[in-house]
């Protein structure tokens, strides 16, 4: 209806909106519109319509079905269905493939409704909830955050909407919506009437389910509110007084059957019955807690805690439990604050009897929390505050004792004395199991003698003890401590390589932590896989549980856990011959590590692996001093911690193939011998011997990168020991994508850089460069990688690149050093120079520079078979190269010619001045005679505009009200002849309702909105090849900011 009252007062008709079936009178063609008329006041309205003389347009709306009206088109309007839903979902966020699950709880939740859907999904958007960091969205993501729609409130309309609905129904079936509201799950017709006292309230169920209010689980015969948004309006309406009635009587039907039961709880809690309702709450609260429903936990807590007001123990307790549920949360930050507060109540109550116990707890709690944010310190300090509280009086909780003994050998392990660790778990342990009772053992759940036992590599030990403890988990049904030992277990096996178990408990621990939105446990078992397939060089599938991990890491700012999979990532990448981005990952572990204050030996495993990375990714980029500098680095750390002694080997080893990819056999065979003496393991020592041999045939160890062909093909075809592969055909098209590219492109340096990186990646070389003549015919280096090469460009040969250049032919040495050809060339005599290849650069039939590249100390480096595609890719550059050089020169000429032309122009403007004439007298290219104007200032708007009449780019022209902004914007319509042709919009964007807005601009297809009878061009269509102008484009929504800038930066609608 809003849509045509806007349409028909554009249009210039007489717009009416009338109540009733009444017409008023009517002088001229009118359009009336009539709101939630009866059946009875259609068909009044639809014979009064047809005495009338004049033309007139009646647009009447009704909630009733219709037959056929006498003169009248019926049009009957459906809410959207799940196809609907989907395809607005696609258009709104112009992403592809809406994961189904959200679409089924939009659809839940919008019941349909084109506005109530805009309206969600534009909340979730501003809050967050939808996309990642990078604005996308996968099912993968999706399904294991989910979507939190408790951040998207229901909009005043749509809450107005509902209440508007729920008030015409009938009283029997508002009071079953009413109690429904009230509890959280299912539930059947039959409990429902018991607790409601209703018999005939079967009835009033089935026409609530036939009208779409209500949804049915059809196997358990089990009914619940169709629309969460009504639920939740219906709770916050329901009196408190009015709510704890109906609570309570919940609560007695559900006692009937389970007093025990959590439903029972659940009501009692809220029924306002004092100390009942909050232990209700508490044990309500310590099952959700066990089940990994950390908020859900805490939700409860917060209900109970004004119940405890007066009872300082039961207070005490309840805030305890509220800082636990808090660190789960990962809200360290609020849980320190919040136990600091606590701490300070307690410290005033004297130290004795059931006192001593709550700061006991109180000491615990804040010394977890204070672990949990990694100031291990002020940890130790509360754990060891609580242990003395126990020593001055004896005869205290033994439970507790092992508790924060567990802790503080916690804090061991994460310092790295892992001897120290395992001593106090293993004592912990062993009281555990032998003076305590099953039930008491059920409160000591903190023991990580397996962690110990894992990181000192025995695995098997390890393994039989997470074993055990998965077995009383069991028993117990806890299920949060179930999931984090099939984690273990995954990781145990994973070290074994039972790859088949590994993934069977890595799986068992993403169902487990799904249910109980344990999302740091989820992300470390992602994480799990993708070791798993990283460590069987399933690449692909590797990388995808590790962006899956990091996805999660990131929404919870789990940083640890996001320096582990950022180090992982790199690795990957790395191994996909990534380098580039391979480093920027691992530069984020090293910033984020070194961003923490304390570190522990997470911190500085991840650091070191980080650091390992980079250095084998910067000697793949023969970027050595980088490389070295990396792995000295992270072989400090290795040294300085023993829980990092496995890293030692890799360091080693890589620093020994970082030697012999600079020529340095003797050193790299110093480190081998060196490694070989401490005992090398079976694959560690095919490692060794593997790089043994490139040493004695002369090879350097830079391995051939993993491509993701190579993925899928399989591994390469060895040839002695060195890997070769034939040309492929990737390479072609590689090479044939790339040419397109730099002949587009008209940045010189750009092209020159893109056309070295592709020649060192094809070629092998160590080093290259590419040099051009300059104006006095002479060769300058315009282009170079892994060198730095001075004017006189004594760092390479230039005899061999003056004689590429004057043969105008290929130029190439197996070993330059022992080649005869070169005995005269001293530079490669003094810079021993081993393989070299020189190709010539062709331009338009001449050579217009040279390709360089060498390495220094590997000879026979570069493939023969590869010389014609690298000649055949010289002269494609050629080409490339002369285009820019072009285009270089012409810019250079336009800005010189721009700088003269703006000189003279300020010359003769001071000339205009000196002389007293004014400024409306100075020539322009253009007339402007609709602009009254005089001053210097305007003169310049109209210089201004002399340049930018011709051109077709968007234009912000900004001043108050009454400046002339439209008589500017008709001047650059109406000036440009081509654009003069076609029409001239303007629209007044502040005069017209948000929500109309944008389909003005956009347009719209029919059955888009309520009223959207036939499609309709937007204003950007009307003005195609025109002029569009937008007034006070500042008042737009900035959703629609958003759009309107993608449109004009893309000049698609």
């Amino acid at each position: 209806l809003k849509e045509i009252r806007f349409q028909s007062q554009l249009a210039g008709v007489r717009t009416q909106n009338l109540t009733g079936a009444e017409l008023p009178e009517i002088h001229e063609s009118s359009c009336l519109i009539y709101d939630d008329l009866s059946t009875a006041e259609l068909r009044k309205l639809a014979l009064s319509l047809l005495s009338l003389k004049r033309p007139v347009l009646a647009v009447a709306a009704t909630r009733e079905e219709v037959g056929g009206l006498p003169g009248a088109t019926v049009l009957p309007l459906k809410p959207f269905g799940k196809a609907e839903v989907r395809d607005y979902l696609a258009a709104l966020t112009a992403l592809p493939q809406p994961p189904e699950a959200l679409v089924d709880e939009l659809l839940r939740r919008s019941q349909g409704s084109p506005r109530f859907l805009t309206e969600l999904l534009e909340e979730l958007i501003r809050r967050g909830a939808l996309f990642d960091e990078n604005g996308r969205w996968s099912a993968e993501t999706l399904e294991d955050l989910g979507v939190d729609f408790s951040t998207a409130r229901a909009s005043e309309t749509l809450e107005a909407a509902l209440a508007q609905d729920f008030s015409k129904l009938d009283q029997p079936a508002r009071e079953v919506l009413t109690w429904m509201a009230l509890h959280p799950e299912p539930v059947s017709a039959e409990l429902l009437s018991e607790v409601s006292g209703e018999e005939d309230l079967f009835y009033w169920v089935l026409e609530l389910l036939n009208q779409g209010y209500l949804q049915r689980d059809e196997s358990a015969q089990r009914y619940r509110i169709a629309n969460p948004y009504l639920k939740t309006w219906l709770e916050r309406q329901t009196a408190e007084a009015e709510a704890r009635k109906r609570h309570a009587a919940w609560a007695k039907a559900f006692a009937k059957r389970d007093k025990e039961s959590d439903e029972a709880l659940y009501h009692l809690g809220r029924s306002g019955e004092g100390a009942k309702a909050r232990e209700a709450l508490f044990e309500l609260a310590r099952r959700l807690s066990r089940k990994g429903l950390s908020q859900e936990s805490l939700d409860n807590l917060r209900l109970a805690e004004p119940l405890a007001e007066g009872d300082l123990e039961a207070a005490t307790k309840i805030r305890l439990k509220i800082g636990e549920e808090l660190i789960s949360l990962n809200r360290v930050a609020e849980a320190l604050a919040h136990f600091d507060k606590l701490r300070d109540e307690i410290k005033k109550l004297p130290s004795s009897g059931d006192n001593v116990k709550l700061k006991v707890s109180a000491y615990e709690h804040l010394g977890a929390a204070y672990l949990r944010s990694h100031a291990l310190e002020k940890a130790k300090a509360s754990f060891h505050a609580a242990l003395t509280l126990m020593d001055e009086f004896p005869g205290g909780d033994l439970v507790r004792r092992l508790v924060n003994e567990n802790y503080l050998g916690r804090i061991r392990f994460l310092e790295g004395d892992l001897k120290e660790s395992e001593s106090i778990f293993a004592q912990s342990y062993a009281r555990q199991k032998k003076e305590l009772s099953a039930e008491q053992q059920r409160g000591v759940v903190n023991n990580d003698l397996g962690a110990v036992l894992m990181a000192q590599g025995k695995h098997a030990e390890a393994g039989r003890w997470f074993a055990e403890e998965l077995e009383f988990h069991g028993r117990n049904k806890n299920e949060v401590l179930q999931a984090r030992c099939h984690y273990q277990l995954g990781e145990i096996r994973l070290a074994l390589k039972d790859f088949a178990k590994s993934i069977e408990s890595f799986r068992s621990c993403i169902e487990l932590a799904k249910g109980q939105k344990n999302f740091e446990l989820l992300l470390r078992a992602y994480n799990g896989l993708g070791n798993l397939h990283h460590l069987r060089h399933e690449y692909a599938e590797s990388l995808k549980y590790y962006e899956r991990a990091l996805a999660i890491a990131q929404r919870i700012q789990d940083f640890q856990s996001l320096a582990g999979i950022e180090t992982n990532i790199g690795g990957i990448l790395n191994n996909l011959d990534r380098p580039e981005e391979a480093v920027s990952h691992l530069k984020v572990v090293v910033d984020l590590i070194a961003s923490m204050g304390s570190k522990g030996a997470y911190e500085q495993y991840f650091l070191c692996s980080a650091k390992l990375e980079l250095g084998d990714v910067y000697r793949r980029l023969r970027d050595y001093d980088a490389a070295a500098t990396a792995l000295r680095e992270a072989w400090q750390l290795a040294e300085a911690h023993e829980s990092l002694a496995a890293r030692r080997f890799p360091i080693r080893l890589t620093q020994a193939k970082l030697h012999a990819d600079q020529g340095q056999a003797d050193k790299a065979r110093e480190i081998i011998t060196a490694l070989q003496k401490e005992k090398p393991d079976a694959e560690q020592q095919i490692e060794l011997t593997k790089l043994l041999n490139l040493l004695e045939s002369g090879g350097a160890a830079r391995e051939p990168a993993v491509t993701q062909a190579a993925i899928e093909a399989g591994p390469r075809v060895a040839q002695g020991s060195v890997y070769f592969s034939p040309v492929a055909e990737s390479e072609y098209a590689k090479l044939l994508q790339l040419t397109r590219f730099i002949n587009a492109e008209t940045n010189l340096d750009f092209v020159l850089k893109s056309v070295l990186q592709y020649a060192l990646e094809l070629s092998g070389a160590e080093r290259g460069l590419i040099l051009l003549l300059d104006e006095r015919e002479a060769l300058e280096v315009r282009a170079s990688i892994n060198t730095a090469v001075n004017p006189n460009l004594t760092e390479i040969s230039s005899k061999v690149a003056e004689q590429a250049l004057q043969t105008g032919e290929m130029v190439e040495s197996d070993d330059a050093s022992q080649d005869g050809r070169f005995n005269e060339y001293q530079s490669v005599m003094i810079l021993k120079l081993r393989s070299i290849l020189c190709l010539p650069i062709h331009s338009r039939n001449k050579t217009v520079g040279v390709l360089y590249l060498d390495h220094r100390y590997r000879p026979g480096a570069f493939r023969k078979d590869r010389y014609p595609l690298l000649q055949a890719f010289c002269d494609q550059a050629g080409i490339a190269i002369e285009n820019a050089k072009l285009f270089e020169q012409y810019e250079k000429a336009q800005a010189e010619l721009k700088a003269r032309l703006e000189k003279a122009e300020e010359e003769a403007g001071h000339y205009h001045e000196l002389l007293g004439e004014g400024a409306g007298k100075l020539p322009t290219k253009y007339a402007y005679e609709n602009i009254v104007a005089r001053s210097k200032p305007m003169y310049e708007v109209f210089k201004l505009l002399d340049k930018i009449t011709e051109t077709n780019i968007s234009v912000f022209i900004n001043g108050e009200t009454g400046t002339g902004k439209e008589l500017i914007a008709k001047a650059l319509h109406y000036n440009n002849k081509p654009r003069a042709q076609a029409r001239f919009v303007a629209i007044n964007c502040g005069g017209i309702p948000p929500n109309l807005i944008e389909s003005e601009l956009f347009g719209y297809k029919a059955g888009a909105f309520t009223g959207a009878t036939k499609d309709k061009k937007g204003l950007f269509v009307e003005a195609d090849g025109g002029t569009l102008f937008m007034d006070e484009v500042a008042e737009l929504d900035m959703g629609l900011q958003v759009k309107l800038l993608r449109a004009l930066q893309e000049g698609e609608v």
